[in-house]
């Protein structure tokens, strides 16, 4: 593949991202993180002109955007393999939302686990991260993540785990795509 096309395709992949994310509604993926920072986001999707919620550095993680779509592109790899290891239904960024909690239009905050596989009831968050973060891993948010989607799944859809694990919480090493330890994700 050219290298022409590969900017095309994540291009691609950046511009159906964009499409499905209103920047007005909470992220249950930012559980655990900055409150503020995303009191301010959201505030400056509502309020674009109202100086107080500009943000300092408008383009302040412009540059992890290229780390965001390869992220993708390891997530559909590994719904790829899931599909080609399991025979039954794989759901990929399915819409999980709480009727209890809504956004300030009016619908329901909706978290998107990476892959869901219902007849094994696994929840499977998938995060590319650098390999320098190897001895920090698991991250805490991304535990708070997978546990609040987990919560959910129990609460609004009365599933339990019935003798395997309900989540799963899968890290790629940006830089290797295994750990260079065990040769594994």
């Amino acid at each position: 593949m050219s290298l022409v096309s590969s900017a095309y395709l994540l291009a691609k992949a950046r511009e159906a991202t964009q499409k499905n994310f209103n920047p007005a509604h909470i992220r249950p993926s930012g559980v655990g993180t900055c409150l503020r920072e995303q009191f301010y986001r959201i505030m400056n999707a509502l309020y674009p002109e109202e100086p107080e919620y500009q943000p300092q550095e408008p383009d302040g993680k412009a540059g992890l955007e290229g780390v965001a779509q390869l992220g993708h592109v390891i997530e559909a790899g590994l719904v790829q393999a899931w599909a080609e290891h399991y025979q039954g239904e794989i759901k990929c960024q399915f819409n999980l939302s709480s009727p209890d909690i809504l956004n300030i239009d009016g619908t329901p905050v909706t978290a998107h686990p990476d892959i869901w596989v219902p007849e094994l009831k696994t929840d499977v968050e998938v995060k590319s991260v650098s390999i320098s973060s190897r001895n920090y891993l698991p991250v805490d948010y991304h535990v708070d993540q997978l546990l609040l989607r987990l919560l959910w799944w129990h609460k609004y859809h009365f599933l339990k785990p019935s003798g395997q694990p309900a989540g799963q919480l899968v890290y790629f090493f940006r830089e290797t795509f295994v750990d260079p330890e065990t040769n594994r994700p």
